[in-house]
């Protein structure tokens, strides 16, 4: 059995199906184990949901077990009087609230641009099939390109605010992980920046085939850029943090 890699999973882009990680990865074989048992269950005409109950509470117990020894750990009480808990540094909490607003505001503004511009890719795919007919140039691997580009931008769409916010969850407590660059914070930070640039590049692509639109993918690209600079400035250490398995440690 392929040994996984712990906490691979903590730190990945959540694409599994672009992952060569999969055979090492904890959750991606728990996730297959269930699927399998409820497929079985199907085909023995069980409904499967007593199985998945039981996965559920599995997961449920398991992640009290991972919060209770994490607070006990850092001293923290997991009661309801939340009286002794340590206040944070107001400037984080800003920029949090700044940069999660600047995350969601750059979804809004895909969905916007991709709901009125939909017109452009019914266009672009009847040009391309009539290149393909007509065997006029490499039309398979623009076609390849362009949906690739889309498959990206739309994949880190939500993916971007959301690990911004867990990026800041644990910056700035008295109880934070000691300040080493392998902490939660920067390996967060990183997939952020990681999804930013991927998604750059995608808008450039898209840019490309549809160089009419430029002046309006210029703003979309310097708010994605501007996101990224001020996700730079507050984790300087990001690009430091070594994920495990993708960054070679295994």
């Amino acid at each position: 059995m392929t040994e996984h890699i712990p906490g691979i999973y903590n730190y990945c882009d959540r694409w599994c199906e672009r992952c060569v990680f999969t055979k090492r990865c904890r959750i991606f074989s728990e996730q297959q184990s269930i699927m399998e048992e409820v497929n079985a269950a199907d085909e023995s005409e069980d409904d499967g949901s007593e199985k998945l109950l039981k996965h559920a509470l599995d997961s449920f117990a398991e992640a009290m077990r991972l919060i209770q020894n994490w607070a006990k750990a850092h001293g923290v009480t997991l009661d309801t009087d939340n009286s002794d808990m340590p206040e944070r540094n107001p400037s984080i909490e800003a920029a949090k609230e700044q940069l999660v607003s600047a995350g969601r505001n750059y979804a809004k503004m895909t969905d916007k641009w991709f709901s009125v511009n939909s017109y452009l890719f019914k266009d672009k795919e009847q040009e391309m099939q009539l290149k393909f007919d007509l065997e006029i140039g490499d039309i398979e691997k623009e076609f390849a390109e362009l949906v690739n580009a889309l498959e990206v931008i739309r994949h880190y769409l939500f993916f971007i605010p959301a690990k911004i916010n867990r990026a800041f969850a644990n910056l700035g407590w008295d109880f934070d992980e000691d300040e080493t660059v392998q902490n939660d914070s920067n390996g967060s930070a990183k997939i952020v920046l990681i999804a930013i640039s991927k998604s750059l590049s995608s808008w450039e692509m898209i840019r490309q085939f549809f160089p009419e639109k430029t002046d309006e993918l210029i703003d979309i690209l310097m708010s994605l850029q501007k996101l990224k600079g001020q996700m730079e400035t507050q984790f300087p250490s990001a690009y430091a943090f070594k994920r495990p398995g993708f960054d070679d440690i295994i």
